[in-house]
């Protein structure tokens, strides 16, 4: 017979290590934390942790910025949560899924100095209503009467293949980026892979990024090296290879599909104009005139022809880039006249465009980069540094231009709209657009 609340908690694994995003260090008398630029990975002093510590040293050296992963179940929720917490000492003294602004509730609270328990599960135990989060941030107070406040802490657990292991190393993070990245980041790729999630082969990956922090009571921009969730780009390449052996695109949902799993038609076809870019609009590119201005300066002629297709949210826009990218050569291929990328001069022309509407007055080049990095990954700010594939994918097949100085359609152009303010939010910033 079963034992309630003990045989019935659901599936888990053993814990046998720590990704930590910083370390403690003490300088003239005093320990505190600082953040680190890769990860700092821990097992338990024993000759089992040091046996891992040398498979995981041998794999990614003594101090990597990107770690493979993958998750052993389908629901998120059992390997990643973020809450706001509180702790005196090293006990708990309150626990609330979210702060005052966002209508957070306080979960759990406990006397700071007694320890007894004041909410549970959500419930105030003397009122018996739900308790709202603090307006003051403020859980409790430590026994010498000193406020205690609320931190975020997001908690994932991830498997590392290299390992060999059915068990799991625990990451945590104290970072608001961090937690908004990480649940974003997985929400985005299960529903990419029609809502499996389940052994992909993951990155767990650092990389810089500038925020507005607090400093000094004023919100300063600062560079700060953030934690993000990517597919393996060997899994995205396999799973390309394999769509196309299923008739691509015709049977590439089914190929998605969990066992029993019937498709209906008209999800096909949304998926479909996520891969194939015959489907981003047909029309032909209309060059503008060829002239000897800067691009700054260049006449702008306006197209023909619109785009008739619904903008894609940043997360399927740089999906379906990516994936363009990777088949771009077949592109070339199919229409040479047509895909075939001059990469000097191409570069310029999707830099000189995407200027002319993000880049303000002065055509700053810091919102181009921005937007660049996050739709192909670091390293990739600027235009000489992509590929032949890259180019072609973001002159031809999304943005369909063809020299100094054309337009956007009203779709691409609410797409470059759309990635910019996901941009500017995600590094910490307001809207550009309304």
């Amino acid at each position: 017979m079963p034992i309630k609340g003990l045989t019935d908690k659901g599936l888990s694994f053993p814990q046998i290590g720590r990704i930590k995003k910083g370390e403690m260090v003490t300088k003239k008398g005093k320990t505190y934390p600082i953040d680190l630029d890769y990860f700092k990975v821990e097992f338990a002093d024993s000759p089992e942790g040091e046996v891992l510590r040398t498979k995981f040293v041998a794999a990614y050296g003594e101090k990597p910025k990107s770690i493979n992963i993958f998750l052993p179940f389908n629901e998120i929720d059992q390997m990643w949560d973020g809450y706001m917490e509180a702790y005196v000492a090293s006990r708990m003294l309150a626990k609330s899924d979210g702060p005052s602004e966002e209508g957070g509730v306080v979960l759990f609270r406990c006397d700071g100095k007694t320890g007894e328990t004041i909410v549970r599960n959500g419930e105030n135990l003397e009122t018996g209503l739900h308790e709202p989060h603090p307006e003051d941030n403020i859980a409790g107070y430590d026994y010498k009467d000193n406020p205690v406040y609320y931190n975020p802490i997001g908690r994932l657990k991830v498997i590392v293949p290299e390992l060999q292991e059915a068990a799991y190393m625990l990451f945590t993070t104290g970072s608001w980026n961090d937690i908004r990245f990480i649940s974003q980041q997985l929400a985005g790729l299960k529903e990419l892979n029609q809502d499996v999630i389940k052994g992909v082969p993951l990155q767990l990956i650092r990389s810089d990024h500038e925020v507005m922090a607090p400093i000094k009571g004023k919100k300063t921009r600062v560079t700060k090296s953030l934690v993000s969730i990517k597919a393996d780009p060997d899994w995205v390449a396999a799973r390309i290879a394999e769509d196309k052996r299923l008739a691509f695109p015709d049977r590439i949902k089914d190929a998605l599909l969990l066992p029993g799993e019937i498709v209906e038609e008209t999800e096909a076809g949304e998926l479909a104009a996520l891969v194939n870019p015959k489907d981003w609009g047909s029309d032909e590119v209309i060059q503008g005139e060829v002239v000897d201005e800067t691009p700054a300066e260049a006449v702008i002629e306006a197209p023909e022809a619109e785009s008739t297709r619904e903008p894609y949210d940043p997360e399927t826009l740089k999906a379906g880039i990516l994936i363009n990218v990777a088949k771009y050569d077949s592109l070339v291929e199919e229409d040479p006249g047509k895909y075939q990328v001059q990469v000097k001069e191409d570069s310029k022309i999707i830099a000189s465009v995407i200027n002319e509407y993000i880049g303000g007055l002065k055509k700053d080049s810091g919102p181009r980069y921005a937007i660049f990095v996050y739709l192909l990954g670091e390293g990739k700010g600027s235009t000489k540094d992509w590929t032949p594939q890259e180019i072609g994918t973001i002159k031809n097949v999304w943005l369909k231009i063809g020299t100094f100085g054309d337009v956007l359609g009203k779709v691409e152009e609410e797409e470059l709209r759309q990635l910019w303010n996901h941009v500017q939010i995600s590094q910490g910033q307001g809207k550009m657009f309304d």
